[in-house]
Formats: structure tokens, C-alpha cells, sequence
């Protein structure tokens, strides 16, 4: 018999509505765990209406703490009690295209491995978009501190650099461990060089595929190495991958998923339409990286580590120690 599950799944849209392509996540997400679901944001009451065939609960809100304060919210309105009746607890959220290939592979694997918690995607820390949390974790005061004290932040870097970075290393003091790691993108890649290569000649036309440099060595998935995960039959496509206006993948994206996943593509072009997001072209990608690049190099401001650095033509000018303690 397998783990009784129940899923936090944070979600988030300006436009204020749900989109489709997070249904069609929750479709597949539902055969493996119980769902709640929290907007960052208020629902509107068609949508609170159609996530019932779905959810469990549907709550929204607007409390600016991104996907961490969802989830904060949640397990306050569930309880303790509530949650201890579930054998793992997942964390989710809708940054991701899911459902359009089955999270069966994946689960089965990570049964396998009994682990006390698991991320979907990650390099040397376990990225919060996917997070599966065993009883044995979730439970303790350690994983109660982070929640409760979720706090609204200046800006996404210290969400990260404090939070997700926080619950990464909370895990990281139990047996956990990563499906789709850096190991694995390397394995699939030096397997598949050749593939995809043949692909990106058949979709993407010189010289622009010239530039297209993937790198096995790190995940990375919002720029050009977001076809590898999509390649290699990871179950979660990042969306802001398809408008990273710095990337070659925002332009033609959208047709390397359709050679490798109809699905996949469907599910973007849906998201492209409802929120009227435009492929550039690749020149103007060109034109944009190249001005990024420059701009960057004269004046970058950055967090590396517990340092929040200022640098002036690659020269460092100022250093600030920050102190990201919950």
C-alpha cells in the first residue's frame, strides 16, 4: 500500500483568475495525494468552484509572502492534528507546467529509495517547487519554527536565500535526497548528446543554434538547459522558461516541447494565449542579452552566499554580511 499523501499547493496569478494549465496539473497531482490549495491572492468564485473537483479545500488571500507564506497559510488553517493523519506531506506550486506526463515514474522511484524527504529537481540544494516531507520531518518543532515564522520579504532573492534555502537545510539534517539531480541530467545527456543535437538542428536554425550551449554539469531551468529535464522525461516544465527574455528557449521552446511532448506544448501555448505573452525574436533575444550583459558589467548588485555584494565593473565596491536566521 502506498504513502498517504497530502499536497500544500501554493498558487498565484495577477490576473487574479486560476489558469487552465494549473487544473491540468491538480488532474494528475490528485491520483497521488489530497490537495489543498491557497492563492496569494483572492479567488474568484468560478474558479473556487471548479478547484473543488480537485481539492480538498481552495482558500485565497492576498498576503505577499509568496509560496512559502501558501503553505504557512495552510498548514495554519489544516492543524497539526490534520496533517498527522497523512504519511508525507508534498509542497507544490503553479510556476510549473505538470500533468501533462504522469508523476507515476517518479513516485514509484522515490518509494523505492525510503527516504525521510525528496525534492523533484535540484543541484547541491533541493529546489522548493516540488518537496515531498515524510511524517518523520514535517512533524518535528524544526519544520513547525519554519512555517510559523514565515515573514513578508523585500524581494524574492531573500525568499530564497531564507526560506527555501532554510527548509534545504532543515532536510538536509534527515535522509533525503533529489529525483532528478545533477548525476542524472549528466547520465542523460552524455547518453543522448547526439539526440540533442539532431534536435535542436531540426528546430532551431543557424546561427541561433550556434549559441544554444547546454551545460549537463548544473540544472537550470530557465534558459536554453530547460530542454534537457523536458528531454530526459522530467514531469514538470518551469513557465518562466518560455519568457526568459534573455533565452532562446522563450523563442522556440514552445516547438522543441511539441517534438517531445504534444502535451507539453499544448499546455503552453494555453498559457501563452490566456496571458498574451508574445515569442520574441531571436535577434531581439540577442539584442537584449548582449545589453544585459554590458549593463551588468558596469553596475551589478547580488546575493552570494550570506553576502549581499555591489560590483562596478566586476570590482567589488561594497559588502554587506546578512543574517537570513529564522
Amino acid at each position: 500500500m502506498g504513502a498517504k499523501r497530502i499536497c500544500l499547493f501554493a498558487g498565484y496569478n495577477a490576473a487574479g483568475k486560476v489558469d487552465d494549465c494549473v487544473f491540468c496539473y491538480l488532474r494528475e497531482l490528485q491520483k497521488f495525494a489530497d490537495i489543498c490549495y491557497f492563492a496569494d491572492g483572492e479567488l474568484p468564485p468560478a474558479d473556487k468552484e471548479k478547484l473543488k473537483e480537485y481539492t480538498l479545500a481552495a482558500y485565497g488571500a492576498r498576503h505577499g509572502k509568496y509560496d512559502f507564506g501558501s503553505w504557512a497559510e495552510l498548514m495554519r488553517l489544516l492543524g497539526e492534528e490534520k496533517l498527522a493523519e497523512y504519511d508525507e506531506l508534498i509542497l507544490a506550486n503553479d510556476s510549473c507546467f505538470g500533468g501533462f506526463a504522469s508523476f507515476q515514474p517518479m513516485f514509484a522511484e522515490m518509494e523505492k529509495r525510503k527516504l525521510d524527504a525528496w525534492g523533484a529537481c535540484g543541484n547541491h540544494f533541493i529546489m522548493s517547487f516540488f518537496v515531498v516531507v515524510g511524517r518523520q520531518v514535517f512533524t518535528t518543532e524544526a519544520f513547525r519554527h519554519l512555517f510559523a515564522n514565515i515573514k513578508k520579504e523585500k524581494n524574492k532573492s531573500l525568499i530564497i536565500k531564507k526560506y527555501e534555502r532554510g527548509l534545504d537545510d532543515l532536510l538536509q539534517k534527515h535522509k533525503c535526497g533529489i529525483y532528478f539531480s545533477q548525476k542524472e541530467q549528466r547520465d542523460f545527456y552524455n547518453r543522448h548528446q547526439r539526440d540533442m543535437r539532431r534536435l535542436l538542428a531540426d528546430v532551431v536554425p543557424a546561427p541561433w543554434r550556434w549559441l544554444w550551449r547546454l551545460h549537463p554539469q548544473k540544472i537550470n531551468l530557465y534558459d536554453e538547459n530547460a530542454l534537457l529535464p523536458l528531454a530526459a522525461g522530467f514531469p514538470l516544465l518551469k513557465k518562466n522558461a518560455f519568457k526568459n527574455e534573455l533565452s532562446f528557449f522563450s523563442v522556440y521552446g514552445e516547438k522543441l516541447a511539441a517534438k517531445i511532448s504534444p502535451a507539453a506544448a499544448e499546455a503552453v501555448r494555453g498559457w501563452r494565449q490566456t496571458h498574451s505573452i508574445l515569442q520574441p525574436g531571436a535577434a531581439e533575444v540577442l539584442r537584449r542579452r548582449l545589453c544585459f550583459f554590458a549593463k551588468s558589467f558596469i553596475f551589478e548588485k547580488k546575493y552570494k552566499k550570506d553576502m549581499y555584494i555591489i560590483r562596478i565593473c566586476k570590482i567589488p565596491v561594497f559588502r554587506r554580511k546578512m543574517n537570513y536566521t529564522i
